[in-house]
């Protein structure tokens, strides 16, 4: 089994997953680096927003993670998500 992050890069793009305390309006996602916002409300738990991406590199995921800290939005979890291939940069952000 190849390693989790045998792409990843410091100054190449990447598919991140960010799980932060509480809930992100989508119309925010250009804010936070064009990634796709979702909402998940866990029962009897704190709503979770989920960001994920294409960010162009690690100096991008670090102004993305800033912005969540100066808006107040505690992280809970940061992710680099492997994908197959290069045929991926195109595709959207789901999952």
């Amino acid at each position: 089994m190849e390693p989790r992050t045998s792409n990843l890069t410091i100054s190449g793009p990447a598919k991140y997953r960010i799980r932060a305390v509480g809930e992100i309006d989508e119309s925010w996602a250009d804010y936070y680096g064009g990634m796709f916002v979702r909402i998940e409300n866990p029962p009897g738990e704190l709503k979770e927003s989920i960001l994920v991406g294409w960010l162009d590199d690690q100096a991008a995921l670090l102004g993305v993670m800033e912005r969540l800290y100066n808006k107040g939005f505690p992280i809970i979890s940061v992710e680099h998500q492997q994908v197959s291939d290069g045929t991926d940069l195109d595709k959207g952000a789901e999952t």
